[in-house]
């Protein structure tokens, strides 16, 4: 069962080596299934399946701002670089050695907004609601053309699926969604935690504790959108 302070062990270990380039150190970290996703500062989102040796996110003062276990092998890092404008959010799994494993992250180079909102939701925070309320929507109806217009064309789901982490693209999850499915899926689905990032990223935890289950979310604004990232979920048991 891994505690709070193994997952921030974990992450601390994980921002450091990736932010410093260390290739050797951070390898061990990375579940096979790994993807990077980072939005730079003219607003292009790119991807990447393994760690470039060179660092991609520039921090100069990591903090560890934030840290959430949704469940035993379920967990999401964030962290910011205040001087810079930088932010990083790290996905893990537990995998099958009972480790925690880096599975995804969703970055943020620079250019953030800053908002002047005063303790009321910001309009940004509304459309990460309506975005993520379209998908429930959309996979419980077999709305295929709505999947492929608010994911992004990189977009990812992993989970645990019994002794491997597994994973699964934009295509091979929208080929299977169908009309008649999937109608109870929207079902029970609890909104756990919405955090707009500088007005250009936004992470979203969504709860189902019938299950019980726990499913984040990772979105970037591009052009003008709100486009899902990346997926990760498991069982909070």
């Amino acid at each position: 069962m891994s505690s709070y302070g193994a997952a921030a062990d974990f992450a601390l270990a994980y921002i450091a080596s990736r932010a410093g380039g260390d290739s050797a150190r951070l390898s061990p970290l990375l579940a096979p299934i790994w993807h990077s996703k980072h939005l730079d500062e003219a607003g292009t989102l790119h991807a990447e399946a393994s760690p470039a040796l060179a660092p991609r996110f520039p921090l100069m003062a990591p903090l560890l701002s934030g840290l959430q276990l949704c469940g035993h092998r379920h967990a999401v890092a964030r962290f910011d670089c205040w001087p810079t404008r930088n932010a990083a959010l790290l996905f893990m799994l537990v995998d099958a050695d009972g480790a925690w494993r880096a599975v995804g992250e969703a970055t943020l180079n620079g250019g953030a907004a800053v908002s002047q909102a005063k303790f009321t939701a910001t309009s940004a925070e509304r459309e990460v609601l309506e975005v993520i309320g379209q998908y429930y929507a959309s996979v419980a109806s077999g709305d295929q053309a709505t999947l492929q217009r608010i994911f992004a064309d990189d977009w990812h789901m992993k989970n645990p699926d019994g002794q491997v982490l597994a994973v699964e693209d934009k295509a091979r999850f929208i080929a299977r969604i169908s009309p008649g499915a999937h109608e109870t899926y929207a079902d029970d689905r609890q909104i756990g935690d919405v955090q707009v990032i500088g007005g250009r990223m936004a992470y979203m935890r969504v709860d189902k504790p019938s299950t019980p289950m726990t499913t984040v979310f990772s979105l970037f604004r591009i052009g003008g959108e709100w486009l899902i990232a990346d997926k990760v979920w498991a069982a909070t048991v």
